[in-house]
């Protein structure tokens, strides 16, 4: 490694520090953008229910809980069945999810993932009953009704459903043999979608407004199902996208509130492995989004969605066809779902170099990572397999970075030379040693260049593997969970910049880093500064890494020990440094052919080292 391959190493450092850092917002900016977003929401809001249901005060009595005979006909409201005893849940299931409904909102209060468990072996529940709201909410007249807490009669009964069968519960809400809401729970087996439908049966003749539109409220508290809750937050939030257009969100890392003016396909409440998503095969007109902490850590984050469904009162039904996806954020099992981009919920890549690592990940790790995983078991092995075609990949990079360290290194006598020749006069000195590397047929740029070109890789393997739900709970030796830090030390107190624990792949990843940079000095022969901030690098990594994904530093360590065993092939099996010291000569024996631009930079210098010397002389 020559000095300018260190430079490009060292660049590739800070510029990854800063990527990592300008990615993470400090408590005070997360604070001060709160604050902003909820002074805009707070009028936003306000707006966004003057426009959809004429701003017209609700009245309170319509839905109040269902507790005695007086108040379930105050709640039931327009609605004429009061026979219902009060709230039945039933349990609809597959091979794959465990759903609880309730008649009382007719809504969806429960889901259980059947293949999954959370981190300390407990069902896996993406919501539960008390961590839910689901509510239509529209007027009759000047009486504004709500669903949440209305009890519906019940069509069927629980059931439990596989392979190719199917089933479905219905509920209604009559407010005449002719008139009533119905919502239709179909599910197929071996499938996270659960068919949705919801229908205004005869609801014509009662919502007569001059602005007619239902607004859905879906708020979901989603449970903590991961080893590390910090990690939890900053993967989850709200994703929608347009009718056939973008995908937007809220940023993961904090809290916030977005405004969706045009007509929407989904709402997805995302979380770090899976997520919970509505979708529609007409589109909402409208929606407000927004994500919230949970003081208590109880928690990941509350989520909100405000939707309005366009409401046409000329005709006696109208049907509202959705599904739901309850399930993993699988990238290649959400594709298959159709041309919806639900993938697009899983961050691949984003900021400035987003345009580069996206790419890499959607078009060769993944396909290469699954490739793999249907011919291995072991995660470990997948992860070293991986790791060996990418530095084979990167090869010709680090042979052309070596071979410009051996110029470099073949150089440096006469370089040693020339700078002491010129020590005094450093434009002279420059143009002289421009003028060797010209005429030994070296590029003084050949070892960063390979160096900064392998960024992209970088980048991308650091957004992949905390993304990979093939990783959760996968164990590696001491490790239990490659999709999590891995733990030999709990320390009891938190260190600043480093953490409450004591990672060992971490630990591991910066002794092979510091080990190869030692190696690489010693080829080179880096002195001074140079020389030490190649150990600063992986130093600075070991506080960052220490809270990532055991999977990514057991990488990151592979790949330290491979790229040492390519440098040890290259120097003392590929390299003939006396051919390349002979090359060298040969060149400087051809006569220099300048570019215009040579010619214009050693004229600038010729004209800066004439203006030196005239001051000199005065």
């Amino acid at each position: 490694m020559d000095r300018n391959a260190a430079i490009g190493f060292v660049l590739i450092a800070l510029i990854f520090i800063a990527y990592i850092y300008l990615n993470t917002p400090s408590p005070e900016e997360e604070a001060r953008m709160r604050k902003q977003r909820d002074s805009i929401a707070f009028v936003q809001k306000q707006q966004y229910l003057a426009d959809s249901i004429g701003a017209i005060q609700p009245d309170s009595s319509v839905i109040a809980p269902a507790s005695s005979g007086a108040s379930k006909t105050a709640q039931q409201g327009i609605f004429t069945d009061t026979s219902i005893a009060g709230e039945a849940i039933h349990t609809i299931e597959n091979e794959l999810l465990k759903i609880m409904l309730s008649n009382k909102g007719g809504k969806v209060i429960s889901v259980e993932l059947k293949q999954y468990k959370t981190y300390d072996q407990q069902p896996l529940i993406l919501f539960n009953p008390e961590g839910t709201f689901f509510n239509y909410a529209f007027f009759s007249g000047t009486t504004q009704v709500g669903t949440n807490d209305l009890l519906f009669s019940t069509v069927g009964q629980s059931f439990s459903v596989s392979n190719s069968d199917s089933n479905t519960l219905i509920y209604r809400a009559y407010v005449s043999p002719e008139s009533y809401i119905e919502q239709r729970y179909t599910l197929k087996g071996n499938s996270y979608l659960l068919g949705y439908q919801f229908n205004m049966v005869g609801m014509d003749q009662v919502i007569r407004n001059n602005n007619p539109d239902i607004n859905l409220e879906w708020k979901a508290n989603l449970s903590h199902t991961e080893k590390d809750l910090e990690m939890e937050k900053n993967f989850s939030s709200v994703y929608f996208r347009y009718w056939d257009d973008d995908v937007d969100y809220i940023a993961e890392a904090g809290t916030g509130e977005m405004n969706a003016p045009g007509k929407l396909q989904w709402v997805s409440f995302k979380q770090h492995f899976f997520n919970a998503t509505l979708i529609t095969q007409q589109p909402f007109e409208q929606g407000i989004f927004s994500t919230q902490a949970d003081v208590d850590n109880r928690y990941v984050k509350k989520l909100n969605a405000q939707l309005v469904l366009p409401f046409d009162n000329t005709k006696k039904l109208v049907s509202y066809p959705m599904q739901f996806y309850f399930g993993p954020n699988n990238y290649q099992d959400l594709k298959r779902l159709g041309d919806y981009d639900l993938e697009q919920i899983i961050p691949l890549g984003a900021g400035v170099f987003g345009a580069i690592s996206s790419p890499i990940n959607k078009f060769f790790i993944i396909p290469l990572f699954n490739f793999l995983d249907n011919y291995f078991t072991s995660f470990g092995l997948i992860i070293l397999i991986m790791t060996v075609l990418l530095r084979i990949i990167l090869f010709p990079l680090n042979y052309r970075s070596f071979l410009s360290a051996a110029k470099m290194r073949l150089l440096k006598p006469e370089i040693d030379e020339l700078k002491e020749k010129y020590k005094e006069d450093q434009t002279r000195f420059g143009q002289e040693q421009l003028k060797l590397f010209r005429s030994a047929g070296v590029n003084p740029l050949g070892g960063c260049i390979p160096a900064l070109l392998q960024l992209p890789i970088l980048v991308a393997m650091y957004t992949f593997f905390p993304l990979s739900i093939e990783l959760r709970q996968q164990a590696l030796w001491w490790t239990q969970d490659l999709s999590t830090y891995d733990s030999i030390w709990n320390l009891g107190f938190t260190i600043p910049f480093y953490g409450d624990h004591v990672s060992l792949w971490t630990i591991i990843m910066t002794i092979t880093s510091i080990m190869f940079a030692v190696y690489n000095n010693q080829l080179s022969g880096v002195t001074g500064q140079m020389k030490y901030m190649a150990y600063i690098f992986p130093v600075l990594l070991l506080g960052i890494f220490n809270n990532l994904p055991a999977a990514l530093t057991y990488y990151y360590s592979l790949s330290n020990i491979v790229a040492f065993g390519q440098q040890f092939i290259i120097k003392n099996y590929i390299i003939n440094e006396d051919a390349i010291h002979s090359k060298i000569q040969e060149n400087k024996k051809k006569p220099l052919k300048k570019s215009k631009l040579q010619e214009r930079l050693e004229n600038m210098a010729k004209t800066q080292q004439l203006q030196q010397q005239s001051k000199k002389k005065k």
